[in-house]
This record gives structure tokens, C-alpha cells and sequence, in this order.
């Protein structure tokens, strides 16, 4: 299930994938992909701090849009453990 977040079509705002309730005691985030990331929406600056993805959504889409962006992992666990994580962006003119 993902969490929806209110995102005006113009912004251009950080958002942050928590996976710290899943890891396991040292286990980190090893490599990071984003799936479902529409055509008219710029994802960039992602940046990994080893329990938690962030990536700017830039401008893009239309009032009244509603997009899933998912982001998942890989983890340095022995063997590697893989999960995905999604935001639900409903686009919406403020």
C-alpha cells in the first residue's frame, strides 16, 4: 500500500522512502532503483543514507493527476534481501 502526498504540479520538493523498520541490525541499503516514474515527472538529487532514499520530485504532471512512484532496494544482507516502498502523488493546484 503506499502513502499518498498532496504535490502541486510546480513543485519541485525532496520526498523520502523509509526502509529503517525493515532492515535487520546492520544491514543497509546497498543499491536503489525507482520504478513507475511517469514521463512528465523529473526525479532527481536521490541520494542514499543507508536506511533511507530521498530523491527531489521536480515539476510535472496536471491538476488533479494521481501517479505511484515506487522506489525499491537491495539490501546488503547475506543473501540479499530485496523490498519496495511507494508514494502515491496526487497532483493538485495549492
Amino acid at each position: 500500500m503506499a502513502i499518498t502526498k498532496i504535490k502541486d504540479p510546480d513543485e519541485d520538493l525532496d520526498y523520502t522512502w523509509d526502509f529503517s523498520g525493515l532492515l535487520e541490525t546492520d544491514e543497509t541499503i546497498a543499491s536503489y532503483s525507482f520504478e513507475n516514474v511517469p514521463d512528465d515527472i523529473d526525479l532527481h538529487d536521490k541520494t542514499n543514507s543507508g536506511t533511507e532514499v530521498t530523491a527531489y520530485v521536480g515539476p510535472g504532471g496536471a491538476d488533479g493527476d494521481a501517479h505511484v512512484v515506487t522506489c525499491r532496494i537491495v539490501t546488503t544482507a547475506t543473501p540479499p534481501r530485496t523490498f519496495d516502498r511507494s508514494i502515491r502523488f496526487k497532483l493538485q493546484t495549492k
